[in-house]
């Protein structure tokens, strides 16, 4: 086997659908991968829709369950033990591939990389053009920026050989975000190969409602605080409270040509969210 795909989720019965769907139309050797969703404990029908997908291509997919521990890092974890393919690609559900994405990734191994972090492009359906769905749109997922100044790749995104991580190890399942930087830095103090795929584009549907960018950034935060904790700088400071820089927010999107009134209101969603990740640090802390 030379790819299995590993996917995570919870409670998303629409997205994991799309998902694999995506996954079962690639152009690659049905025999040369395997797509492995692993259901993190969902309360809906999530795990029905995997297992009418498994049902109907039970040679590629293969449906798993995390219960034990609710984590996204816990059942890529199960998916990484129950796999058998050379190379380990991740995504998420709700994302979906293009049909060359296995190729992609093939040629970038066999040219020596040994993780492998994918472009991501964030889109937005037509009947949800909010103001929230298009700040998503313009932060983006940079993850040439996290690959070139972080050292890591989202989970989203990411490939990496068997063999890497039978050296450096699983994801530490015992958080919940940002186990994707942790696991990436274990990575990179051993001296593999990363490389940043630019071409090869995932698409990721933006989020659209502040609910949705409120509850990344309380989980952020919860995250931010348990790393904090474990080394031992757990304080909040004052000027962790101010607003974020305008000049930098400016640079990042000028090239977007929003109007002033947009960038205003994007600079006032920025700082909220700061807010929130505070806050939420605070209660893990405290």
């Amino acid at each position: 086997m030379r790819f299995s795909i590993i996917c995570p989720v919870y409670n998303d019965p629409a997205g994991i659908y799309d998902t694999i769907q995506s996954l079962i139309d690639i152009d690659y050797p049905k025999n040369d991968y395997e797509i492995i969703v692993v259901d993190n404990n969902s309360s809906d029908e999530t795990l029905s829709v995997i297992k009418k997908l498994e049902s109907d291509h039970p040679h590629l997919v293969t449906s798993l369950v995390e219960s034990d521990i609710q984590s996204s890092y816990a059942a890529r974890n199960t998916g990484i033990n129950a796999a058998s393919g050379e190379y380990l690609a991740f995504i998420d559900a709700d994302m979906t591939a293009p049909p060359e994405w296995l190729n992609d990734l093939e040629q970038c191994f066999r040219q020596g990389s040994d993780y492998i972090g994918c472009d991501v492009n964030i889109t937005i359906p037509n009947d949800k053009q909010t103001i929230w769905a298009r700040y998503d749109r313009a932060q983006g997922l940079p993850v040439h920026y996290y690959m070139n100044y972080k050292n890591y790749s989202p989970t989203c995104s990411l490939a990496v050989r068997r063999s890497v991580i039978e050296n450096v190890g699983l994801f530490d399942s015992t958080v919940k975000s940002g186990g994707d930087a942790e696991f990436g830095h274990r990575v990179n103090k051993r001296n593999y190969c990363s490389y940043y795929a630019s071409d090869t584009h995932l698409q990721h549907p933006a989020r659209t409602s502040a609910s949705n960018h409120f509850s990344k950034a309380a989980r952020l935060g919860r995250a931010s605080a348990e790393r904090r904790i474990s080394s031992d700088n757990s304080a909040v400071k004052i000027i962790d409270f101010l607003p974020p820089n305008p000049i930098r927010l400016y640079r990042r999107l000028r090239d977007l040509n929003y109007s002033l009134s947009i960038l205003l209101t994007f600079y006032m969603i920025t700082y909220l969210l700061k807010i929130r990740k505070i806050v939420s640090r605070i209660r893990t802390v405290f």
